[in-house]
Formats: C-alpha cells, structure tokens, sequence
C-alpha cells in the first residue's frame, strides 16, 4: 500500500526565502500535511556570520510553528547561487572503494579549493563499455560553497530541526524529471532570489549553471533571461547534432506567471515550454493540503525532489 513512509519537513533554501513542505511521497501518491513560503527580510549574504543564521533560524522556528508546519526531521535542499556541478564516467567500483577514490582524486575533477567547498557524489547511470566490455558510472559531482552549507546547518540547529540529509537544487531537479517522459528536457527555475537552469538527457544530468536574472514581476524585461536560455539551449544542441531538448520546464516562481511567459518563451527560442509537472511527473496529491498543493506544485518542484528522496 501506497504513504507508509513517515512525514518529513523538506526546505527549499534560497538567498531571500525558504520553501517548507511537510509530507511524503510512494510511488506516485504524494501525502501533504502541509506548505508554506517565508519570505526572510535580509538575504543569508556570503558570509560566515552565524549569528545571522541563526537569526534566520529563529524566523524559521516562528514560522513552522504558526503554519503549523512544525517537524523533528527536516531535509535540506540548497538552491542559491554558486554551487558547481560536474560529470564524469569512472570505472564501476564497490561504494567503499569508489568513495576512496573521488576522495584521493577530487582535485582533478572538480576545479574548486576543497578549503573552501563540501563536495558529494551521485551514481546517476551504470553501463558497460562495449569497446572494452568494462562496466562504469556515470557521476553526478556537486560542490557547495561551505558557508552555506554552515548558514543551513546554524539555521536548522536554532529551529530546533534534526536534519536528516542536505540536497542540492541541481540534485532535486533531477530526480523529479529524471521520470519525465522525454528524451531530453531543460528546466528553468527563476524567482526572486536568483535563476538557475538544468539540462536532463533521461536520469543524466547534461549541464546546470545559474542565471543572472532575478523574479521581480510579470511586466519587467525578460530578454536578458531568453537570451541566457538561448545560449544555454544551443550549446546543448551543438553537442547532440544540431538536436533541441524536447520541452523547457519553467517552475519556481514562474507558476504564478505561467500564461504569458510560455508563449513568450516558445515563441522566442523555438522549443515546445511547459508551465506545470503533469506532463513530466504525474502525482496524486492526498491529505489535508493536497487539493491546495496540486495548484501551486510548480513553484514547490524543488521540494517534491527532495521529497523523491529514498534514504
């Protein structure tokens, strides 16, 4: 039987706001107990001032508490700006051994000073090699600037949260449509507190990199975030014969935006735009706030995909 998994908080973390979603998700039945955005009044800042944090952390904690939100266990998803992703096929190790290997070899993968950065790893593909017959891994690596990692953790610890995982945003994007019915698909998350853009060739990730556009309003300028897109969209295509993606996702704060911006965009770029997950991942959204949640399900994509977690 479907939702015997226990709930769990899950926070999108962005520079000005945090998305809360309390809920669980088997198999294509979503459970939502509940969902709500705070909105902070001063951005995280790329500092290591803890006391800020754990000023946020103190928002947070009133926050939950007055959406009724409030969880012991929480799941982290870092989405602000900076972090680094890179993939790479490695000979298809044992978990221990593979992990001693990334640990002896970072360097050479990911170009970022270790000092500085967290790193992890996701297996996102294995196969065999039928030139040498050989099996490997397709690898999914991220580095996170450290000090976000730290605001995340001094936040959670003063909203009394016991944190379960931390994700990434490139992470969560890929697991939600890595179970979308398209070859390849590009997704562009925008809102308020920066755009980040992921390109997907099935469970792979191809390319994500964040946007220099920020959300303030339906009637503002958008060429500046199409010809980013553009860009981003023909460098995909130079690599695979001239091919397009099959659609472009736009989710985050885009929900709230979504008639005239999808014509905008397939007009402008000549791809097939999607406003919405039905056509990438269908859910049944049950419990209390479910009917409410199936409505507003794009702005809180990144969420679903830390909800699609299975550890």
């Amino acid at each position: 039987m479907p939702l015997l998994r226990s709930s769990t908080l899950h926070l999108d973390i962005r520079e000005t706001l945090v998305r809360a979603v309390r809920g669980s998700i088997s198999g294509s039945a979503a459970r939502l107990d509940g969902f709500a955005t705070l909105e902070l009044p001063t951005p995280f800042g790329r500092g290591g001032d803890e006391q800020h944090a754990r000023d946020q952390g103190r928002r947070l904690a009133e926050f939950l508490d007055s959406s009724g939100l409030r969880d012991r266990r929480a799941v982290l998803g870092i989405g602000r700006e900076g972090i680094i992703t890179r993939t790479t096929r490695v000979p298809a190790l044992a978990p221990k051994l593979l992990s001693e290997f990334l640990q002896r070899e970072i360097s050479e993968f990911l170009p970022v000073d270790l000092s500085e950065y967290n790193y992890d790893y996701r297996v996102m593909q294995g196969f065999v090699d039928e030139s040498d017959k050989r099996a490997y891994y397709n690898l999914l690596l991220a580095a996170v600037p450290r000090y976000q990692v730290e605001q995340a953790m001094w936040m959670a610890d003063e909203a009394r949260l016991h944190v379960t995982a931390i994700d990434i945003l490139p992470n969560a994007l890929l697991r939600l449509f890595g179970q979308a019915p398209y070859n390849d698909v590009a997704v562009l998350d925008v809102g308020p507190s920066g755009t980040h853009i992921a390109i997907f060739k099935k469970e792979t990730l191809v390319l994500y990199s964040d946007i220099p556009f920020r959300l303030t309003g339906v009637d503002e300028d958008f060429s500046i975030l199409i010809e980013e897109t553009r860009g981003y969209l023909n460098f995909f295509a130079s690599r695979h014969q001239g091919r397009l993606v099959d659609a472009l996702h736009l989710v985050g704060d885009f929900a709230s935006l979504e008639a005239p911006l999808a014509e905008l965009f397939s007009q402008s770029l000549g791809v097939v735009v999607k406003v919405g997950l039905d056509d990438a991942i269908r859910f049944q959204y049950l419990g209390k706030a479910g009917p409410r949640f199936s409505e507003l399900s794009t702005a809180y994509a990144s969420n679903l995909g830390l909800m699609l977690r299975e550890d």
